[in-house]
């Protein structure tokens, strides 16, 4: 049952690359993780950062955001490349969701290579601003070889102005 003050819930998926981690690049690169960064790479996170997490560009709207309510902590991890799918409006019924508008590959977890897929619940409310749930998809890869000739880019911000 939907409380009272919940309005309009649309459901989207989305797909989008996240960088390498850090350690990965280093070892790309040859260097050690304690070696000066490379050019456009900065110096590590601090240690209460999630091993991986941090891909050593830096700061600002690229860093993953904490969330301290969530035990464990909650990391909100940013996609430069990123598309989403279809976006429908919730109801008791079967939803179907379009594909994105680029065929993408499967999810891939990788230090090096990550495709990231996952569905976004948006729940609009009277009162206290839109609530969103984030699920990580394992969405099977196609059966043929997938090309990305145009790479979608953008601030990949889950709270952005495209939701």
């Amino acid at each position: 049952e939907k409380p009272d003050n919940w309005e309009k819930i649309e459901v989207m998926w989305r797909v989008g690359i996240l960088p390498p981690a850090r350690e990965e690049v280093f070892s790309r690169l040859g260097r050690s993780p304690e070696a000066q960064p490379p050019p456009g790479l900065t110096t590590p996170l601090p240690h209460h950062w999630e091993i991986g997490l941090d891909d050593g560009t830096g700061g600002g709207e690229e860093s993953p955001m904490e969330h301290h309510e969530v035990k464990g902590g909650l990391f909100l991890r940013p996609m430069r490349v990123m598309e989403f799918g279809g976006r429908v409006t919730w109801n008791s019924a079967p939803l179907e969701l379009e594909h994105p508008p680029n065929e993408w590959p499967g999810t891939v977890s990788s230090s090096l290579i990550r495709i990231h897929w996952e569905l976004i619940i948006r729940i609009e409310r009277k009162k206290g601003g839109s609530l969103m749930f984030v699920e990580p998809l394992a969405v099977a890869h196609p059966s043929r070889p997938t090309t990305l000739t145009r790479l979608p880019t953008n601030d990949g911000r889950t709270e952005s102005d495209q939701l």
